[in-house]
């Protein structure tokens, strides 16, 4: 049960210490309510700047604590994969189609909002994906 590599018990425990934290302390109250209602958490003292940056800083920590562990992992990822191009592609794939979608749907003559469409691509996506970071892959 326990033949995992370090980073994956830390990951766990850091998972459920920021879950603690998120709903069990008055930081985690104050994070839920910049969201929901910024003027109070103003008007309570607190700088909602700063719990935003914060929690903006913290989110990408961990994105790039991740990406690292992926990228230096056991060899099963593509040698000399370059993780920015991972990225640029990840976010292609997930918010292009989505934010552009009336004009491409004009332009291909195609309704991209629609439900077989949305279901069409995500698994062209994952296929993709899983194509690219594939050891061997070329």
């Amino acid at each position: 049960m326990f033949h995992q590599v370090w980073l994956v018990y830390l990951g766990l425990a850091t998972l459920l210490a920021t879950s603690l934290v998120m709903r069990r302390t008055a930081l985690g109250a104050a994070l839920h309510a910049v969201g929901a209602a910024p003027r109070l958490v103003d008007q309570s003292g607190l700088s909602v700047t700063r719990l935003r940056y914060g929690a903006v800083l913290f989110s990408g920590v961990m994105s790039g604590v991740a990406g690292c562990f992926i990228s230096a992992g056991d060899g099963s990822l593509r040698k000399g994969m370059d993780p920015l191009h991972l990225y640029v592609a990840l976010v292609s794939l997930c918010s292009f189609h989505k934010s552009n979608a009336f004009t491409l749907s004009r332009i291909f003559n195609t309704d991209m909002l629609a439900t077989q469409w949305q279901e069409d691509h995500k698994a062209q996506a994952h296929e993709m994906v899983r194509a690219f970071v594939a050891a061997g892959a070329t």
